[in-house]
């Protein structure tokens, strides 16, 4: 990425450097050593409040390129092999989960310190922030975690930091093999995977709806002015919660609030596809298993972002 050639250029002088000698271990051990190992090493320079110095930005971004492959590998192992011993998926969900916290702190805590001027530099940084925030939520079900303490607070100040900045809507690539989106959507997209977090949805559901997310919330925008025939869920940003839907609340100069209504249409038309024998299109892949499987996610999706299931997709369902 052309950000990260920029930093990397820069040569820069730090007070406190981040140690990185310890990263030439990472080839000599399995997956989930390596990442159990830059867990650690991420766990210490925080304690020691290193990514208070932006000068160690640097390191931070050559420490996330170098792993992120390898939690990548991982994932996608995870998910085409169900039937792994249950230790191993123990493991497996631990690693990552506590892989992708550690990282997300260093870029909340990156992200305060970060020169106003350097917008560029600043955009990846809440980026990956949110994308990271993501995936601790889609980790979240499996390994049964408590999130980071004040973890809402935090993405609703990355937000905020965002908000301030005018970065909301410009399209940003936070990791090489992912599709530019806004940090409008990044947003709204970790922040409706938190609403979620009572569901008793499998890590591969969670993820097929992260994708759904990711495809679909590209042109909602979010409002400071609430509007009862548009709106459907809203975040307090001086509360330390996920998007909630906007029933029996009040309004507060401190909430923001979206449409959700195109996302819940779109859910009917697949579940209507599906009940019709119609092939989806190519975002609903084969990996998620049967169509029976897909549709039984999307109707307990439906139900939990709408105010119920709506009576079409009560007639779909009786069909």
């Amino acid at each position: 990425m052309n950000i990260l050639h920029k930093i990397f250029s820069l040569k820069l002088k730090t007070t406190t450097p981040l140690p990185l000698a310890w990263m030439a271990e990472l080839c000599k051990i399995d997956d989930i050593s390596a990442l159990e190992l830059t867990t650690r090493k991420l766990a210490d320079a925080l304690k020691h409040n290193l990514f208070q110095d932006i000068q160690n930005l640097e390191a931070l971004f050559y420490i996330d390129e170098k792993t992120h492959s390898i939690v990548e590998r991982i994932t996608q192992h995870f998910m085409c092999n169900e039937n792994n011993d249950e230790d191993i998926k123990t493991r497996i969900s631990n690693a990552a989960y506590l892989y992708h916290c550690q990282l997300f702190l260093a870029y909340d805590e990156s992200s305060k310190n970060c020169m106003p001027s350097n917008k560029g530099i600043q955009h990846i940084v809440l980026s990956r922030a949110l994308r990271n925030a993501t995936q601790i939520i889609k980790w979240q079900h499996h390994a049964q975690h408590h999130e980071p303490a004040n973890f809402w607070s935090k993405i609703t100040s990355i937000f905020k930091i965002a908000e301030q900045l005018s970065l909301l809507n410009a399209k940003i690539q936070s990791y090489s093999e992912q599709e530019p989106i806004s940090l409008t959507s990044a947003y709204i997209q970790v922040c409706m995977l938190g609403s979620l977090k009572h569901s008793n949805f499998k890590l591969q559901q969670i993820e097929m709806v992260n994708r759904l997310l990711n495809a679909w919330t590209s042109k909602i925008s979010i409002d400071t002015t609430y509007d009862a025939e548009q709106h459907l869920f809203y975040i307090d940003t001086a509360a330390n919660t996920p998007a909630r839907p906007t029933t029996n609340f009040r309004t507060a100069n401190s909430q923001r609030y979206w449409c959700f209504e195109d996302v819940n249409s779109k859910i009917d038309l697949y579940m209507l596809n599906i009940l019709n024998n119609i092939s989806p299109e190519p975002l609903m892949m084969k990996e998620w298993g049967t169509s029976e499987y897909v549709l039984k996610t999307l109707v307990a999706l439906r139900a939990e972002w709408s105010l119920g299931i709506t009576n079409r997709t009560k007639v779909m369902l009786s069909r």
